[in-house]
């Protein structure tokens, strides 16, 4: 694996929350799934907006399109709908898991800390100890349950530029140069 990769703190917090979601991954699968299809389907949003723009502009708005204008305002809203449908249950599952990891994660620190021997004990304050343990698990809990903001931005990157390939791939080669570090 590329060195500049691995060293990527979200690749890193990703592969922390796979690790201490061990037992419920199928959890962790559905929910990054049903968060991916709610984007895809929100990123459809400019789309239908253009369509209706697009037909109002060469045909004006009038009695014999007024059906499809409306068809494309229903359609509109039922993308909202649609998107919530897959989110909405998506984190639920999200925040569940992360309660999950955070435990899992506080239980593998502190088993580890408490096998130490008395003298590593001795030598280090405990508050301290504490404290690091408490840190990292509040982070990890924090990448987990946000998760789907990573996973719409990746999707919303895809979505605008498998757009643009199909209507300007340079344009598409562009932003992807420029998105992607």
């Amino acid at each position: 694996m590329n060195k500049q990769f691995q060293d990527n703190p979200l690749i890193f917090l990703a592969r922390m929350m796979w690790r201490y979601s061990a037992g419920v991954r199928r959890r962790l699968l559905l929910y990054v799934s049903m968060s991916a299809v709610a984007s895809v389907i929100w990123a459809m949003e400019p789309l239908i907006v253009g369509f209706m723009l697009n037909e109002i502009q060469t045909s004006g708005f009038d009695s014999r399109n007024a059906w499809y204008v409306f068809a494309l305002l229903g359609a509109f809203l039922a993308i909202d709908f649609i998107g919530w449908a897959f989110h909405g249950p998506a984190r639920v599952m999200e925040m569940r898991n992360a309660f999950y990891i955070r435990t899992n994660y506080r239980k593998h620190l502190l088993a580890g800390t408490l096998g130490l021997p008395i003298e590593w004990h001795t030598d280090h304050h405990s508050g301290d100890t504490i404290d690091k343990i408490e840190k990292g698990a509040s982070a990890l809990f924090e990448f987990s349950e946000n998760s789907f903001q990573v996973i719409q931005a990746i999707m919303i990157l895809a979505v605008s530029v498998t757009t643009l390939l199909i209507y300007d791939a340079y344009a598409a080669a562009i932003v992807l140069t420029l998105s992607v570090p």
